[in-house]
């Protein structure tokens, strides 16, 4: 039986996007389109937030009321 250390496996994978992130000289940024509120959602959301500040992305959430058509979310962008 094969023990992985998902810990020193997660922190090597961070360690290298990082790095890869400031090889490109500047910060990028990961946009979030949020429609309408869930709780399970949100916790998702923070994790992969998390994440991304930890490797050096900022990120921005868009958010929107659950009633909004994807014909005015395409026309915001």
């Amino acid at each position: 039986m094969i023990l992985l250390e998902a810990r020193e496996i997660v922190q090597r994978i961070k360690s290298d996007l990082a790095g890869r992130v400031s090889a490109l000289g500047h910060r990028p940024r990961f946009g979030i389109v949020v429609v309408g509120e869930n709780p399970v959602s949100e916790k998702f959301l923070l994790l992969k937030e998390k994440f991304a500040q930890e490797i050096g992305i900022k990120t921005r959430r868009y958010v929107f009321d659950a009633n909004i058509s994807t014909n005015e979310l395409i026309a915001l962008s």
